[in-house]
């Protein structure tokens, strides 16, 4: 565990982030800050399972890290929201980016740019 003080909004946080975290942060980086959900697992061991990098469940500590997932609208709202009369949905160009070039993924890891990068920052000052 790496300990590391940083400010947010003005605020000072002390976090402790996992090695697996700061790999996380560091492959979102190097990916234009958008992954699939499945890139962040560990590679599967023989005879083993293979582990996510961080916790997805965990949301509170997901955006303390700056991360967020989202998964690309259905056929269906779409239609919906046709059907109804209500503007579309507006997806970002990293999400859209990110589910056109992969179109079977179904659920997406979006970071902020400005928050990983201040993270990573700290951390390799330490």
């Amino acid at each position: 565990m790496t300990t590391i003080t940083i400010t947010l909004q003005g605020k000072r946080h002390t976090l402790k982030l996992t090695t697996g975290e700061i790999a996380a942060l560091e492959l979102l980086r190097g990916h234009d800050y958008a992954l699939r959900r499945s890139d962040l697992y560990t590679p599967r061991r023989p005879g083993g399972w293979s582990e996510p990098l961080i916790d997805f469940r965990d949301t509170a500590r997901l955006r303390m890290l700056g991360i967020r997932i989202s998964s690309p609208p259905s056929k269906r709202e779409k239609r919906d929201r046709d059907l109804l009369g209500l503007a579309p949905i507006k997806i970002p160009a990293r999400e859209t980016r990110l589910f056109k070039s992969h179109p079977r993924c179904r659920a997406g890891v979006f970071a902020d740019p400005r928050h990983v990068t201040r993270l990573l920052l700290a951390v390799a000052q330490i």
